[in-house]
């Protein structure tokens, strides 16, 4: 995926944000206009790919694209517009370009990866949990270096992300897609530990999410509504009203979780698994 980034003005002196560039795999283009002024108000995307007919999305030329650059009163450096074709003969992977409104531009390309990204591999089995949408953005908390992007894109079934350079907050840009808090978190996990992860499941996240609001308003945790019986040397069954619900074992400070086969995570104590079981209990309706 190539990424093509430019701060321009539109011929009626109204501030925006332009990124565009070849999607390597939807096999197309993209465009995403934003006002900037509307940056602090909550934001408002001028325009999106996302929004047109499913069955051209992600169109194979260029030139629909621009005539809605031209529309909103966009000049886009011919320059800009060149390379951008050029990424989708070429079938552009991993690119970043940063331009101005006078054709200058910089940046990185012909790169498998960005500094302590995984390599990106797209996920098309069954194993996708249900509701997740197909974008989200995550705020970059952990890289303060300078040139880092402050926002960075995950894409559904696909590990990595992508960065995004813009005014607008994480927040802010998933409010525009409708993505949740849950919907985040989810895409955010399986971007970075795979797709099958139990964190990759809205699901659970809105479950984690509730149990910490619980423990903000002093609201009594799943944990306190199962008990643990020992069955063996490190090892306990996890039990709650409707019966069994799974099992925690190891010893010191290394706890797994467990129930029906899967692997839920571990923690650094004997009651932080449990609750790893009573969460994944309380998400399939079972406390």
């Amino acid at each position: 995926m190539s990424q093509h980034t430019l701060n321009i003005e539109t011929r009626a002196g109204r501030p925006v944000l332009v990124q565009a560039g070849w999607d390597q795999s939807h096999g197309g283009f993209y465009l995403v206009v934003q006002d900037e002024r509307l940056s602090k108000l909550g934001g408002r995307f001028i325009y999106s790919n996302l929004t047109r007919p499913e069955n051209d999305r992600y169109p194979e030329c260029f030139d629909c694209l621009e005539e809605v650059l031209a529309s909103l009163g966009i000049v886009v450096p011919p320059e800009m517009l060149d390379e951008i074709r050029e990424d989708g003969r070429a079938r552009a992977g991993l690119k970043r370009v940063v331009w101005t409104p006078g054709g200058s531009r910089h940046g990185c390309e012909g790169l498998e990866r960005l500094p302590g990204q995984p390599r990106r591999e797209r996920t098309t089995c069954s194993c996708l949990a249900e509701g997740l949408p197909e974008l989200a953005y995550v705020a970059n908390e952990w890289d303060k270096s300078p040139g880092a992007a402050p926002v960075y894109l995950v894409r559904r079934g696909e590990s990595g992300y992508w960065p995004v350079y813009t005014k607008l907050t994480a927040d802010e840009l998933n409010a525009e897609l409708g993505v949740s808090e849950a919907q985040r978190e989810a895409m955010y996990t399986g971007s970075l530990f795979g797709w099958h992860t139990p964190g990759a499941d809205p699901q659970l996240q809105e479950a984690l999410i509730q149990r910490r609001r619980q423990r903000q308003e002093g609201i009594g945790l799943p944990v306190q509504e199962v008990r643990m019986q020992r069955c063996g040397q490190g090892r306990y069954e996890v039990y709650g009203r409707a019966g069994r619900l799974g099992m925690v074992l190891g010893g010191k400070d290394s706890w797994s979780a467990e129930t029906g086969g899967e692997h839920l995570g571990t923690a650094p104590t004997r009651k932080a698994a449990a609750q790893l079981v009573a969460v994944r209990a309380a998400a399939n309706g079972r406390l």
